[in-house]
């Protein structure tokens, strides 16, 4: 069986689409990959290229610094949020991208997720939790990991989040350096 992430982890916007997708892919053989945790790792890769090409290592620093903060903040956010899905931490599904600056950042993701207590799994062992047998049978154009789905469809609080710094990535380097 073939395993099928969705793209930008969106379903379908409404149930029928998203009931719908998941019943022609479980018939033609696919199984979904649920995703627990996603820090948006890719929204580093493009501003990452950028500050290269401009050989600015200041604007390279404060990019690694704020993908690892931001990890740090999606961690505890997701952390929370698996508290009020489904009452207690749950094993996951961590979404990364194949990203040049994603492949850097990773033995210092990975001394984070070490500090922060997490062991590595096989998807197979990870998904015999019972949470990731939970359908939130939800359909909503913006997607989301599997806990933010079931926070949705259950009306649920969502932790407060300090959102990614968007506007300060996609404005990095960008200026073209002096001639």
């Amino acid at each position: 069986m073939a395993l099928v992430r969705y793209p930008y982890l969106e379903e379908g916007d409404t149930p029928g689409k998203r009931d719908e997708v998941r019943t022609w892919l479980r018939e033609d053989g696919y199984r979904i990959a649920a995703v627990t945790l996603n820090f948006e790792d890719d929204d580093w890769s493009d501003p990452y290229g950028r500050c290269l090409a401009q050989h600015d290592a200041a604007g390279v620093a404060w990019l690694k610094q704020s993908y690892i903060d931001n990890a740090t903040r999606f961690i505890r956010v997701g952390r929370e949020e698996e508290f009020i899905a489904f009452g207690h931490e749950v094993p996951k599904v961590l979404l990364l991208h194949e990203t040049a600056f994603t492949t850097l950042m990773l033995p210092s993701l990975l001394d984070l997720l070490h500090r922060q207590g997490f062991r590595f799994a096989s998807l197979a062992k990870v998904e015999k939790n019972p949470a990731y047998a939970v359908d939130p049978g939800v359909g909503r154009g913006d997607g989301g990991p599997l806990p933010y789905q079931i926070l949705n469809a259950r009306h649920l609080m969502f932790p407060p989040l300090k959102p990614e710094p968007t506007q300060r990535l996609d404005s990095m380097c960008r200026q073209l350096p002096p001639a």
